[in-house]
């Protein structure tokens, strides 16, 4: 087989995502993993400009699209918005100093998010989360270990923006929980 390269797949799936198109996106995946199936060529190593990578590098651009991920640390800024089962969602991310977990459910009109931080810490000044259209709340109930901090909301129809009145600085094993 001639070499492909399946990081501009992968690049291309990501921005697909991106922008709504997450069947589309989801299809050249597909189309990637089908073609290194164990039967035509070695499952772990899709050629991308040589041999012997675990994974294209750029695949995972696709699991942050997928997620709607955001991060800017010297900022302070986390944003999900997860483009698949939103209504239950769970995923693992890193971030400058450590890395977490983000979970998310809805169920009758509640959404609820976690960040559980699991090694080092997070800062964060700004968090953005998406939201349904027919989010009827437009308050947030905002913790840390249960301890309610007081924020700001911005509400949008696709999203809110939870501004801290100073960063919050999470440490190994803290949840942070916000609650629309």
């Amino acid at each position: 087989k001639n070499e492909i390269w399946s990081g501009i797949e992968y690049q291309v799936a990501a921005g697909l995502i991106d922008e709504g198109f997450i069947t589309e996106g989801l299809a050249i995946c597909y189309a990637i993993h089908d073609r290194y199936q164990p039967g035509f060529l070695n499952p772990y190593n899709e050629i991308e400009c040589g041999d012997h990578y675990a994974r294209a590098m750029a695949s995972w651009g696709v699991y942050l699209a997928l997620a709607g991920f955001q991060y800017n640390g010297p900022n302070g800024f986390v944003g999900f918005a997860p483009k698949i089962t939103p209504k239950n969602f769970k995923a693992a991310f890193t971030f400058a100093e450590g890395w977490a977990t983000f979970e998310q459910t809805r169920k009758k009109g509640v959404q609820t998010a976690k960040i559980i931080l699991a090694k080092g810490n997070l800062k964060i000044k700004n968090l953005s989360l998406g939201v349904p259209k027919n989010l009827k709340s437009k308050t947030a109930k905002v913790s840390i270990d249960g301890k309610e901090i007081k924020v700001s909301t911005d509400f949008s129809d696709k999203k809110v923006l939870i501004k801290f009145p100073k960063k919050i600085n999470l440490i190994e094993g803290q949840t942070l929980e916000i609650v629309l």
